[in-house]
């Protein structure tokens, strides 16, 4: 038989893509399917229209008071009524087969079980990718990777079934960033089987087109990880051990910018300058974070 879905979706300042996304999502719910939306510090206006197209979308919305995305997830999964609880982002849209590729894995699961599928990225104004988006492209959304890699996923495109959060705890709410591996690392490596990848689950997610996105992006990883390595060495692991297990071993991936088929010859090689330009913008946060004491003031910063 096959299960029930609960769509947990988390939303801040973002209800024009929010709409988009739950207009692909309403069109592939079935009966006794649940599309939830969990709004985490919006502005009013923003609120009150990430509101009104819940109304609209027939999805269920609530309110979470603490900061943070994981936060929000968390209060989706205690709102959910159904098993399986499939996570995506306000700023992504669901490929065609999306939820009926969860449906019909989970359909074949009769233990806890956790799954992940591709991430897409398509351009944020339509046509080739600019440089800032080339860089997304290769290394913004290596769900593939992660999955073989690590056993771990992102949550724009994550699936976990009720008994496995029963069993082994939801996202860990003092994170800003990085909770998504520390929660599908925890699940993964107990579940029978590890992470399940179905690909059919396509997620289409916007690239970072602009410098400073990456640049957010990139603290709000790395702050997150901070934060895993510094409690993990509570218990004795070594900060290297820790972002090696979250993220596995770092590939030199530039060269495939170059073949990149949808950039112009220009915008690959501006890419792989401004790669540059970021690889020494981390090396410098990393610095600031080893220096840092209070981690919680920076995740403020950039969420």
């Amino acid at each position: 038989m096959q299960p029930n879905l609960s769509i947990i979706v988390p939303h801040k300042n973002d209800p024009v893509r929010l709409e988009s996304c739950l207009a692909g999502l309403s069109a592939q719910v079935e009966s006794g399917d649940e599309i939830i939306v969990v709004d985490n510090g919006s502005g009013d206006h923003a609120r009150a229209a990430a509101e009104g197209a819940c109304w609209r979308m027939g999805a269920r919305f609530f309110s979470c008071d603490r900061g943070g995305s994981y936060a929000a997830r968390n209060v989706g999964i205690e709102q959910a009524k159904n098993d399986v609880f499939v996570f995506t982002d306000a700023d992504c849209r669901p490929a065609a087969e999306f939820l009926p590729s969860y449906r019909a894995w989970f359909a074949t699961k009769r233990a806890p079980a956790i799954a992940a599928g591709p991430v897409a990225l398509v351009p944020r104004r339509g046509g080739r990718f600019n440089a800032w988006e080339c860089i997304d492209r290769v290394y913004g959304f290596p769900q593939a990777e992660m999955v073989q890699r690590s056993g771990t996923a992102m949550t724009a495109n994550l699936a976990v079934s009720r008994a496995a959060v029963e069993q082994w705890g939801a996202f860990d709410a003092r994170l800003f960033s990085g909770g998504d591996v520390e929660f599908s690392r925890r699940v993964s490596s107990r579940v029978p089987g590890g992470m399940g990848w179905v690909p059919g689950a396509t997620i289409l997610h916007p690239t970072r087109a602009t410098r400073g996105e990456h640049l957010r992006r990139m603290m709000r990883t790395h702050e997150g990880l901070e934060r895993l390595a510094r409690q993990a060495g509570a218990v004795g692991a070594t900060k290297g051990t820790v972002w090696r297990a979250a993220i596995g071993r770092p590939s030199a991936r530039w060269k495939q910018i170059l073949h990149l088929a949808d950039a112009s010859l220009p915008a690959k090689a501006w890419a792989l300058v401004c790669l540059a330009d970021l690889r020494l913008a981390r090396m410098r946060y990393k610095a600031r974070l080893r220096r840092e004491l209070d981690l919680g003031r920076l995740a403020r910063e950039v969420n």
